[in-house]
């Protein structure tokens, strides 16, 4: 995992929401949406739009009329896409940056033995996350007809859809995990969902994630794992996350990433 993998997946992203943008365009009736007030401050909408002698025609344009929401649609597209098309560029180019590549990437290329001696202080900081996401750990094997759900991670199976919203997260923010690693605790074999490491800080943390918070039988299972976790120096905000969700109430991204931000970054 590296900075280019980020890149190359906020470019696919951004591809995605330019192309959706484009659509809403290319299906949007012709004129332009304007919000305009009256002396008296209420304000209303007009429609201006080019005739067959060249001139604007402005047309009043009530919220309930059949093209009022395809041209607000229309006007939120034209808008959105003045931040895309230059991100794209900006994000593109960075990608092709990177991937000539620099005299480090040459020197790693030719000289990786000695990159191993290099204090980890001086090290790139993704090439640190790469090392440690690739180092060879035990993983559980019960129930493997469970991983059912695709990620961002080639090849890498897992339990849910929210177990695979955390993947692409911790991708998207550069953060090395390790699914599903044994744990070790006394005569116990546990695997918490994710191990992960704080880089920057050296830091090895976990990440539980309780995907059936409402189900009885589900939480009496979590609650002994909790007291192992306990006796092991696990403790939940200290140096582990804890994240749930019900039927109800499904992951929160953006509160998973505002945690990946205080913890892991």
């Amino acid at each position: 995992m590296t900075n280019i993998t980020n890149l190359i997946l906020r470019s696919n992203y951004l591809a995605k929401q330019i192309g959706r943008m484009e659509q809403i365009l290319k299906a949007s009736p012709e004129g332009k949406l304007y919000l305009k007030k009256r002396s008296s401050g209420i304000p209303f909408y007009t429609k201006y739009e080019q005739i067959s002698d060249g001139t604007l025609q402005e047309t009043y344009l009530s919220p309930q009329h059949p093209e009022f929401t395809a041209l607000a649609n229309k006007r939120y597209a034209e808008l959105v896409l003045k931040d895309l098309y230059p991100e794209k560029k900006l994000v593109d180019k960075a990608i092709a940056l990177y991937q000539r590549g620099s005299r480090l990437d040459e020197f790693i290329k030719a000289h990786p033995e000695l990159m191993s001696l290099i204090s980890p202080g001086l090290r790139p900081l993704t090439q640190l996350a790469q090392e440690w996401m690739e180092k060879p750990y035990e993983r559980s094997n019960k129930y493997p007809e469970d991983l059912r759900f695709t990620t961002v991670v080639p090849k890498l199976l897992v339990r849910s859809k929210a177990e695979a919203d955390l993947v692409s997260r911790f991708m998207h923010f550069g953060v090395p995990f390790h699914y599903e690693e044994i744990q070790r605790i006394g005569q116990e074999k546990l695997a918490i969902d994710f191990t992960l490491l704080n880089v920057r800080a050296g830091r090895k943390l976990y990440w539980d994630h309780r995907g059936m918070a409402d189900d009885p039988n589900y939480l009496r299972k979590t609650h002994y794992c909790e007291k192992l976790y306990l006796e092991a120096g696990i403790i939940p905000w200290v140096n582990m996350i804890v994240t749930a969700e019900t039927k109800d109430s499904p992951l929160d991204i953006q509160w998973v990433d505002k945690l990946i931000d205080f913890y892991l970054l």
